[in-house]
């Protein structure tokens, strides 16, 4: 999936662009932790390579820019103009009374009769499918799920304060011919328990259909992207030492059989 290089200082070793170190000969990757030279130094990611049979802890960024000089980031060269006098503070006297910080102002739309206004959140409108849309931009805002699977969207109130809510909830603020059942329940877009499948020799996680890796005490795992923009997360494989890194597509497609959109 990306490029492996020899480590010139210990060449027992390979190390990728994104900072994974694995042994050459029998492929298993060393195990980082959070550690220091010095004691004043802040603490950053550390390995321990044998070396002549001894273990020799080295920083991890030291290593990928010792392989790979290209990612040594460039020192920013201080500007040379002479910073200006500080301007004399003026005291400024409010005529009017200061607005409340985040209070919504009226909207005016076109969205259609089938987008009804949200009680309390003048902000969005919402039609009878539960999708939601911001008055202001016209964009549709992106449902989310809680750790346990639970849609919801992430709002602003009348008053700028930020309010979690559930689909369903919104439905019936909205419309007052709906009320918690469960034909909206079936509407509704949901992450079941059931749906949740281990991944074969990765038994320690498992995945949802919609992309969702977790581990199995329910803790979310890190979303990365490589450079061309490609999601992948880092998991360990039953019986080996050391991260490996997997598509979240390649792992969709092999659990559930759905291929990635071209």
């Amino acid at each position: 999936m990306y490029e492996w290089k020899t480590i010139p200082s210990n060449p027992d070793y390979e190390v990728s662009v994104f900072a994974d170190i694995r042994h050459k000969e029998s492929g298993s990757w060393v195990d980082q932790y959070m550690g220091r030279a010095k004691f004043e130094e802040p603490k950053h990611l550390r390995v321990r390579l044998r070396k002549d049979g001894l273990p020799i802890a080295h920083s991890v960024m030291d290593l990928v820019y010792e392989t790979f000089p290209h990612l040594i980031p460039k020192a920013e060269e201080p500007e040379q103009t002479p910073a200006a006098p500080p301007k004399p503070k003026k005291k400024v006297t409010r005529k009017s009374k200061k607005r409340p910080a985040g209070r919504a102002k009226p909207y005016v739309d076109d969205l259609g009769p089938e987008w009804a206004s949200i009680p309390g959140f003048s902000r969005y409108k919402i039609n009878r499918d539960g999708k939601l849309i911001n008055r202001r931009s016209k964009d549709l805002v992106s449902l989310r799920h809680s750790r346990t699977g639970s849609p919801n969207y992430s709002l602003l109130d009348d008053h700028g304060v930020a309010k979690a809510r559930h689909p369903e909830r919104l439905l019936s603020m909205a419309f007052r011919d709906l009320r918690y059942s469960s034909t909206i329940r079936k509407s509704a877009v949901y992450t079941e328990q059931d749906d949740w499948v281990i991944i074969p020799n990765r038994t320690r996680y498992s995945i949802h259909a919609n992309g969702i890796v977790r581990r199995a005490e329910r803790h979310r795992v890190t979303i990365h992207e490589d450079e061309a923009g490609r999601q992948f997360v880092k998991l360990k494989t039953d019986g080996v030492k050391g991260f490996k890194n997997y598509y979240i597509s390649d792992l969709v497609e092999e659990i559930f059989g759905i291929r990635e959109a071209a």
